[in-house]
């Protein structure tokens, strides 16, 4: 096997976050680092890991050295936005790095999901002060941006109650496109998992009228439903939906992980949809709200 590249060591570190082993994941975040130090996301990752070890300040700091590093890049502002509103910090803190990444984000014509996640931070900085008037356009702005950013939605319900203001209608859904493409993600999905001593396999299957999943084997070592199995398997899960969150594949719109036994007998399947992967990645749904979302087949026929 060829020495894993950033993107590699990143991807595994991603995986060990979801798996809750911190000081692993901060070691592949180091480590990608180690081969390219000029790389924000990979600082911006390293970032994440602090926070979950509950290391704010030290998150603070590498969002802050992204941000730095790359100017023109307002996710990194609005996870330092993030950072602050999430763990209950002064609200006119954060409004002013989501109010930072609106501006960066007009001056370089990012996409519309990026505008619509500072619009939806600026937002629950109002709502954080209890003004849920002035929260409300940011909301809404979110909201028409992004009609799949459900918790805009609701949050634009409820200030539209509050505020005496009609419910409007919004927009189609807008999609986002990303690096990944073909068999490269394939490969970099069995490799990392892999890594891991999980053994797949991952190719795209077409389900009709140009659409396709993201399929993934799962050779399962443990009996179906027990706390090994769904620990293994709800690992595929996580990292197939990271690679599909980037995939440069607009056709594809869902994910499968099949788990088979060593005697090849299907022994479970689980989807969920390539829209809720990329809010997930994005950390608009959170793990539970995730996971609630995917879908079991239990039983399946011979």
């Amino acid at each position: 096997m060829e020495p894993y590249d950033g993107d590699h060591l990143i991807l595994l570190g991603r995986l060990y976050l979801e798996s809750v082993q911190m000081n692993d994941a901060e070691r592949e975040f180091k480590r990608a680092l180690d081969l390219d130090p000029s790389e924000d996301r990979y600082v911006a990752w390293l970032g994440r890991a602090y926070l979950a070890q509950g290391r704010f300040e030290d998150r603070i700091a590498q969002y802050e050295l992204a941000a730095a590093m790359a100017p023109r890049e307002a996710s990194h502002v609005v996870a330092i936005g993030f950072a602050y509103i999430n763990t209950g910090r002064d609200p006119a803190v954060a409004e002013k790095y989501f109010q930072g990444a609106l501006d960066v984000c007009v001056e370089v014509g990012a996409t519309n999901l990026e505008i619509a996640q500072a619009s939806y931070g600026l937002a629950l900085t109002h709502l954080a002060r209890g003004d849920c008037e002035s929260a409300l356009p940011y909301f809404q702005e979110a909201a028409r941006l992004d009609p799949t950013l459900m918790l805009a939605r609701a949050y634009l319900r409820q200030c539209q109650q509050v505020a005496g203001f009609e419910d409007t209608t919004l927009p189609p859904e807008l999609t986002q496109r990303s690096f990944l493409v073909g068999r490269g993600a394939l490969t970099m999905l069995i490799d990392s998992l892999s890594a891991m001593g999980i053994d797949t396999d991952a190719n795209f299957q077409s389900t009709g009228e140009g659409a396709e999943l993201l399929a993934v084997v799962h050779l399962a070592p443990a009996e179906a439903g027990t706390s090994e199995f769904i620990a293994e398997r709800n690992l595929v899960m996580y990292a197939s939906s990271l690679v599909a969150s980037r995939l440069v594949r607009p056709q594809v719109d869902g994910i499968a992980v099949l788990s088979v036994n060593g005697q090849g007998t299907t022994v479970g399947l689980l989807t969920a949809r390539i829209r809720e992967a990329k809010y997930w990645e994005m950390g608009i749904l959170s793990d539970t709200d995730y996971t609630s979302l995917w879908r079991e087949v239990e039983a399946i026929e011979p």
